[in-house]
Order: structure tokens, then sequence, then C-alpha cells
């Protein structure tokens, strides 16, 4: 099939898509994000992580039962060339520095996105980065919430010391939104910088965070008249159905 056919429909918006960008993890977060990179018509992708397929993932990858124990990577290699048989897909193991000079990809990726577990590991990807001049991103889920910044962490959560994370609860929802607002970025060409962005489940309904709109006026002000147009709306509501209710006959 020819891929022009297929991305035709996104042709006018004029996204600024890469050439090639890498994804350091590609476990529940991971794997979304370079399925997504490359069905959004990414033509290279490379693929880093040294772990196997475990049960655990299952609940929110493409991932089958058949497929545990076995290399991430390689399988993840394997589904994004289903559906974009043209991307070229580089399968590999575990991301330094020296693996990474060794391969010589500074000058090649335009982005890195990161999904790693540990803070150690996301830390020496960001140095990496900024030494090769190459746009970082982390992405995360935790819980209910998938997030994004342009910098690592400057804590240690208390599950750094487990690989995989296995006990932090999470589901599908949380990774999926964290891919989408990676890629989104990736897709604009655009750096996310030191800001944060949060969006997930808070308990009641579903909302977004942007650190750096955190105690902005202009951004108080945007809420505040969203409020207004949804009490403006419901009171609408409530005068058209007064005044049905008015011309009922009894």
């Amino acid at each position: 099939m020819d891929d022009n056919n297929i991305m035709q429909r996104q042709e006018s918006l004029r996204l600024d898509t890469p050439q090639s960008a890498a994804v350091v993890g590609c476990g529940g977060v991971g794997s979304w994000v370079a399925l997504f990179l490359a069905l959004s018509g990414v033509p290279e992708l490379w693929l880093f992580d040294h772990d196997t397929i475990g049960s655990s993932n299952l609940n929110r990858v493409l991932f089958t039962a058949d497929e545990v124990g076995k290399p991430k990577t390689e399988q993840l290699r394997e589904l994004i060339l289903k559906y974009r048989p043209s991307c070229t897909v580089y399968a590999c193991g575990r991301f330094t520095q020296e693996v990474a000079d060794g391969i010589d990809i500074g000058d090649t990726l335009q982005y890195v996105i990161a999904a790693t577990d540990s803070v150690a590991s996301r830390k020496m990807i960001a140095d990496w980065c900024k030494r090769e001049l190459v746009p970082y991103v982390e992405v995360g889920a935790e819980g209910e919430i998938g997030s994004i910044t342009g910098e690592p962490a400057d804590f240690v959560t208390p599950q750094e010391a487990e690989p995989g994370y296995a006990s932090v609860p999470v589901w599908l929802g949380p990774a999926v939104n964290a891919a989408v607002m990676a890629v989104s970025y990736v897709l604009h060409g655009k750096r996310i910088g030191e800001k944060s962005l949060r969006a997930g489940w808070d308990g009641a309904s579903f909302s977004f965070y942007d650190s750096s709109r955190n105690n902005n006026e202009d951004d108080n002000r945007t809420t505040t008249l969203l409020d207004d147009e949804e009490n403006q709306d419901e009171q609408e509501e409530q005068d058209t159905a007064d005044t049905t209710a008015d011309d009922i006959p009894f």
C-alpha cells in the first residue's frame, strides 16, 4: 500500500514529522509512543530496551500472552511492521552513552523519548541528549495519571530499586494519555522544556494540568470564562425547560 495514501488526511495539517526518533523503554508507555510515531508517519525508529515482556505489561500493551518472556524491542518491531511495513525499525538492547555513540545516532535522531523506570537512566539519557543537541521528552504513567516533561525528575521514588516497577498501580488510559501528549509535541517539532504536563482521571472527572500555567492569571481567567459558559448553558437549558413546561396545557 502507498504510504502517501495512508497519510493524505493529515497532509493539510502540515505536521513537522521527524525523520528519525528513538524510544528508550518499550513497556506500557513506550510501546504506545513508538507505535503512534510509526502510525503518524515517522519513517525511522530506534527502540531501546534490554527487558523482556512480563505478564504485568499485558493490561496496557498490544503484546499477547504468547509473547511473555520475549524481548520487548523485537516484539514491538514486529508489531509496528504489521501496520507500517515501510518503517525502518531498529530493535536494540540497553541504551547507554557508549552504545549511542558507538552506533553514531547523535546526528541522526531528531527526538529521544525516555520511558524508562529509573531516574538514573532518564538522567543519563537526558544528559546525552543535551550533549548531542537532541530534543528530550520524558513520559510516564502511574495510577490514573499520564505525564510528560522535558527534564528528568530530580528526586528518586521508593520504587527505584524495583526493576519494572511492577508494583505500581496503573492502567491503559494514563499510558496512552502520556504517549499522545509526547507524540503531539514530537509531531509539531516542539520542545517541552522544564514544564510538565499531566492528564488523567482525578477522581471525579478527566483533568489536564500544565505546570507553565499554574497560578497564571490568563489561565485562571480562561477557567472562569469556561465556568461562566457552562453556567450560562445550564441556565439556558433550564429556561428552555421552564418555557416548555409553561406551554404544556393541563
